[in-house]
């Protein structure tokens, strides 16, 4: 259950990045916070005597105190983080622990012991049938689930620029078109290390088919500009998705990243 390459790899890739991009290395120190509430809850409270490697707990034990070091010389706050997590788990409700009570599969800690028929067989070609990709769990939620962690990231988005006139400058647009199709989409692509340059490409693209004019190099500013005043919250849609795809509820996720926009 617990990677540890995960967390070699994505602490190695934070203090090559610490110098050089504030930015993707907090994606990735943030990364391995979420994935280190979820392993210390699975140690603790789900995983039985014969699932416990005997590093786990001394791999988690180096990785928290490593991030406390971080913390106190890079400022990420993370007693902040830590103290809005553990307060969604004691209080149940729809946060981690009633999840996990109600669904294991969705946090990632099924039962392994799963009751078969022992007179069923299938055939060598027939496997494939049964075989789903469970890495990514987004799936287990719905629209409206989902639609809590944008709508919270995008809200936070419009409070960080001049959005009322920036709307203002094109009349004729929908509000969808411009948080779906123009915010959203600057913070998305960021959010997953697309070049500014290609963005802007895209975007151009977008507004000619809605019929809009605008010069692709006035489109390149803005995603430059936007970039920069949505900082926190590419940070946050990077930590989101990587923890919406882990099994983490929506709520959850909200709880998390409230604390970072």
């Amino acid at each position: 259950m617990i990677d540890k390459n995960f967390y070699l790899e994505n602490l190695t890739a934070f203090d090559v990045l610490i110098g050089a991009d504030r930015i993707e290395a907090e994606k990735a120190i943030f990364k391995v916070y979420c994935i280190l509430q979820r392993d210390k809850y699975w140690l603790n409270n789900v995983a039985t005597p014969e699932e416990i490697g005997e590093e786990d707990a001394e791999l988690l034990e180096g990785v928290e105190l490593e991030l406390k070091e971080l913390d106190q010389e890079h400022g990420f706050r993370f007693a902040d983080f830590h103290e809005l997590v553990m307060k969604e788990i004691e209080t149940g409700g729809s946060g981690i622990a009633a999840i996990a009570e109600q669904d294991d599969d969705l946090l990632g800690f099924g039962d392994d012991d799963e009751d078969f028929d022992e007179e069923d067989e299938f055939e060598d070609d027939d496997d494939d049938e049964f075989e789903e990709d469970t890495s990514n769990k987004m799936g287990d939620f719905t629209d409206e689930e989902l639609n809590l962690v944008v709508d919270y990231i995008l809200n936070s988005a419009k409070k960080s620029f001049g959005y009322d006139q920036f709307a203002a400058s094109f009349p004729d647009a929908t509000m969808e078109f411009i948080d779906d199709q123009v915010l959203l989409y600057i913070i998305a692509r960021k959010a997953y290390g697309e070049p500014d340059e290609e963005i802007a490409v895209t975007l151009a693209e977008t507004f000619e088919l809605n019929g809009f004019e605008i010069e692709n190099e006035e489109l390149l500013a803005l995603t430059t500009k936007l970039g920069k005043d949505f900082s926190k919250e590419i940070l946050a849609f990077g930590i989101a998705m990587d923890s919406l795809q882990q099994g983490t509820h929506p709520v959850d996720v909200v709880a998390h990243i409230s604390n970072l926009i």
